[in-house]
């Protein structure tokens, strides 16, 4: 946000610290599963002239990441688990996410030379 001359919104949110395995895998599951959204956009992002030292650090590092492999294994072994519950934690994730993304930003490209 830095690059594009962005100011920080920071939202407070109310989150649990109880927390059982359905809960935790349901957000690991939105968390890590960005990592390949990221991927796409980083291509995306990699085109507009921006990278891993400018303008898609974030990308970058998301779209370099096994998690989401990772994640899938621990899920696979995960004992007894409810995947309705999981399923429903991970609504929760992606709605805290929207909502944390819904605030009006209007950036400007800075000039930068290559």
């Amino acid at each position: 946000m830095r690059d594009l001359n962005v100011t920080a919104v920071h939202q407070h949110t109310n989150i649990s610290e109880a927390f059982d395995l359905e809960t935790l895998l349901g957000a690991l599951y939105v968390l890590e599963g960005s990592s390949l959204g990221a991927r796409i956009l980083y291509v995306r992002a990699k085109e507009l002239g921006l990278n891993e030292e400018f303008g898609a650090r974030h990308l970058a590092g998301q779209a370099h990441s096994d998690g989401f492999r990772r994640f899938l294994e621990i899920l696979d072994a995960a004992p007894n688990v409810d995947m309705n519950k999981v399923v429903e934690a991970s609504r929760s994730a992606f709605g805290l996410a929207e909502r944390a993304f819904q605030g009006n930003c209007e950036c400007m490209m800075p000039r930068r030379s290559i």
